[in-house]
């Protein structure tokens, strides 16, 4: 099966579910809450609109990386590869790669 770019948003959504029931920290916004928008990602990969699907990603990326659970660089390497297959699969140009100072 070719990697959409959906379901390369799915798979983003699984890892950090992963990732997040490793941390039992009370956090703010509470854990349970982060839980929740995961789950939802997950659930709901194919019927919300790619836009609030990605901006639900990136809420749980900062989340994660504000915790130390995640760095930005790590993710940059892991979803970088995912993503680039899923344009090329659906015909989208790959963006122009920024590179940033963390």
């Amino acid at each position: 099966m070719k990697i959409t770019v959906r379901e390369a948003t799915k798979q983003m959504f699984i890892r950090y579910k992963s990732i997040n029931n490793d941390f039992n920290v009370l956090c703010n916004p509470p854990k349970n809450e982060i839980e929740g928008l995961i789950q939802e990602g997950i659930d709901r990969a194919y019927e919300l609109p790619v836009d609030k699907l990605n901006r639900w990603l990136g809420y749980v990326q900062h989340y994660l990386i504000s915790n130390g659970l995640l760095s930005i660089n790590g993710e940059r390497d892991f979803s970088r590869p995912l993503y680039h297959e899923a344009y090329l699969n659906e015909g989208l140009e790959i963006p122009t790669t920024i590179e940033i100072k963390a």
